[in-house]
């Protein structure tokens, strides 16, 4: 493959838009794999590493947290700046192992493509043979890394743990292409299962949580079948409470359905009330009266009501 190092993010842009084949180099732990099993292209690789600001973590005067894309998870990990930000914390230390976590970017663990295994292992699915093609994973073994919650044709899921709580956390993506930068709600980055709305050209530059979001308290819970794996479930919840009383809140699920599932019945449900086991009960039920899950992960959805059920608590003991 032939290797570009721009030093700016318009540069990099540019050499993006520049050759269809071309993909964003940050640590290579998702995009080189995805090489060698033809899920994706990388003729073109464009180092981000070296780009001017984009390893950059600051806070603002009035408290936003600004992390750039090619910013790996372990140096954010480490960061002062994210002393409080403990559910963004703990989601981070959930993801693979130290070493992984030494390489791999923030923009690249958002952008990572689909794990389904039908999909990464040459099957021609869906996906990857067009649409007169099965998802093999509706009569394959479903059980763990598939949807239970919105699926159509593919049965995948965004495998990415800081779209969850990313989302929870109500971030904007400062999203830099050949014409600019443009904003885009963390929860409309995804088009589907470990898709994107980025544009040929176009790379995550920055990740933005506002003040506002990281003074609500926040709390994840994540599933997984061992230590590192991606999540089977997880439920990031992130409310403003005072005195017992939920003022405002998120309810995002991981590994539910294609994209980060914001679980908005459940959030109506909580808020001006004052938050009791009872009604955390009724939350968590609420969150999964929309799954439609396939016959061997009915499960999930269990197990994301227990999950939603077990962040309540924790807020409530909180508060």
């Amino acid at each position: 493959a032939e290797l570009r190092r721009p030093t700016d993010a318009a540069e990099a842009a540019t050499a993006l838009a520049a050759d269809r084949s071309a993909r964003p180099l940050g640590g290579g732990t998702d995009l080189l794999p995805a090489r060698r099993q033809g899920v994706a292209d990388g003729r073109v690789l464009v180092d981000l590493t070296s780009v001017v600001g984009m390893n950059a973590v600051a806070e603002s005067a009035g408290g936003d947290l600004c992390i750039g894309g090619a910013v790996t998870l372990a140096d954010l990990a480490r960061r002062p700046e994210l002393a409080g930000d403990e559910a963004l914390l703990d989601t981070i230390g959930s993801i693979a192992s130290q070493q992984i976590r030494e390489m791999a970017t923030v923009g690249g663990n958002l952008c990572q493509q689909k794990r389904c295994w039908f999909y990464r292992s040459g099957f021609d699915c869906y996906k990857r043979g067009g649409v007169t093609c099965p998802c093999y994973a509706v009569t394959g073994d479903h059980r763990f890394y598939h949807a239970a919650i919105g699926a159509h044709r593919c049965q995948a899921v965004t495998p990415s743990d800081l779209a969850t709580t990313f989302t929870a956390l109500d971030a904007s993506l400062a999203v830099r292409g050949p014409g600019g930068t443009r904003t885009v709600p963390m929860e409309e980055f995804f088009s589907g299962p470990g898709e994107t709305v980025l544009g040929r050209g176009e790379l995550v530059e920055e990740v933005v949580v506002a003040a506002a979001a990281r003074r609500r308290a926040t709390v994840l819970e994540k599933l997984r079948l061992w230590e590192g794996d991606f999540a089977v479930a997880s439920v990031c919840v992130s409310a403003d409470l005072a005195d017992g009383v939920v003022r405002d809140c998120r309810i995002v699920l991981g590994a539910m359905a294609p994209t980060p599932y914001r679980a908005r019945p459940a959030e109506d449900l909580l808020r001006g009330r004052r938050l009791t086991g009872q009604l955390a009960e009724r939350a968590a039920r609420a969150c999964v009266e929309e799954g439609h899950p396939l016959p061997g992960n009915a499960w999930k959805l269990e197990a994301a009501r227990g999950m939603v059920a077990r962040c309540l608590g924790r807020l409530a003991e909180a508060t």
